[in-house]
């Protein structure tokens, strides 16, 4: 029996280079009006907010406000999959600009646009793995190697990380929780970033990181 198909309206927010993964948070300092509109916006309503890499540059930005507001905002075309989260609001500056924080939920994948203007929101589907019950002892022997492996990188200058590293809460967090959290205490590349992004299942997040890190 076919699964359902789940589906959301997310607002884009693409960004050159900047690749976010579930179960991460990420901070954002946004200034441009067409983006102050989008943030407020998902913040009233509660809607999705996605993060996304880019695949290449459209156009330049309207430097004019009302022509950001009235124009396409296609300034540069999104990567096909992202991840999505609520938006908090941290703070505003004296100038309007707005410091917020995005807690990241789930992978999802661009579909029909809902809207183009101002800013643009599409119908997403829900990103999800492929069960591999096969690959279960491989992929924590490797999990196993890379939580070792990242102890040994912050030891010597990041002793608060060798302490989550090490802790029962870490160590037990769910096996896909923990294949994309891993990234947060690592930077890579945006398009291996988003390579593992797109991956669809652990044991190939796994494998892929593995194979990097004892490079």
């Amino acid at each position: 029996m076919m699964a359902d198909v789940v589906t959301a309206d997310i607002a884009l927010f693409p960004i050159p280079a900047v690749v976010s993964f579930p179960g991460t948070t990420v901070p954002l300092h946004v200034f441009e009006p067409r983006y102050r509109r989008l943030v407020q916006d998902c913040v009233d309503s509660e809607r999705l907010l996605a993060v996304t890499h880019t695949v290449k540059k459209i156009r330049d930005a309207p430097k004019n406000q009302d022509d950001a507001l009235a124009t396409n905002q296609a300034t540069y075309l999104p990567q096909a999959v992202f991840s999505a989260g609520m938006v908090e609001l941290v703070d505003t500056t004296p100038d309007g600009r707005l410091l917020v924080e995005v807690a990241m939920r789930e992978r999802y994948e661009l579909g029909p646009d809902k809207q183009t203007l101002p800013y643009r929101i599409a119908e997403c589907t829900l990103v999800t793995d492929r069960p591999e019950p096969e690959r279960e002892t491989r992929s924590a022997e490797l999990r196993t190697l890379i939580n070792a492996k990242l102890i040994t990188i912050a030891a010597t200058n990041n002793p608060a990380l060798v302490d989550l590293l090490q802790s029962d809460e870490w160590k037990n967090a769910d096996p896909n929780e923990f294949s994309f959290r891993e990234f947060q205490f690592l930077r890579f590349d945006a398009d291996f970033m988003q390579e593992v992004l797109e991956m669809r299942s652990v044991g190939d997040r796994h494998e892929r990181l593995w194979t990097v890190l004892s490079a």
